[in-house]
């Protein structure tokens, strides 16, 4: 939060910072070396990293902002929740099995990945983001009316 309000507040840099590629090598590095609660240091580089993508003036900030990264998070919800039925389905239509196997490395596991990423992408361009623009549209037109009492 901290950082947050420093971003609110604070003057932008004139130059970039090497602070966002030192915050991936600390990430890396703790997640290579270190085990059980100490893992929670993941949060000191992360919040660094965060903070610096923020500022949006390093060349992976710039590469994280673009169409195809903007596209992918966008659909991210999408993924975490489709994964399984996905996954399922790829492996019925390929296998005829209902019955996952997740020790075999079969074409469906190679598979199921991209299906998912595109039907994903799909459900979010043509359900998501419809809905949230309509859901904005209606919350609009109806923010002036008071609510009725029940």
């Amino acid at each position: 939060m901290l950082l947050g309000l420093i971003f609110l507040r604070g003057r932008r840099r004139q130059r970039p910072s090497l602070l966002p590629y030192a915050a991936v090598i600390a990430i890396l590095v703790i997640l290579a070396v270190v085990n059980g609660s100490w893992l929670s240091l993941l949060a000191v580089p992360f919040t660094v990293l965060i903070y610096e993508l923020a500022m949006g003036d390093s060349w992976l900030a710039q590469l994280l902002g673009n169409k195809v990264f903007l596209l992918l998070g966008g659909a991210s919800y999408a993924i975490y929740l489709l994964q399984e039925p996905v996954r399922s389905f790829v492996h019925f239509a390929i296998t005829g099995s209902t019955e996952l196997n997740t020790t075999k490395g079969g074409i469906d596991t190679f598979l199921s990945p991209v299906v998912l990423v595109l039907f994903s992408i799909g459900v979010f361009l043509l359900w998501e983001e419809p809905m949230r623009k309509w859901l904005r549209s209606w919350f609009r037109k109806h923010s002036g009316r008071k609510l009725s009492s029940v």
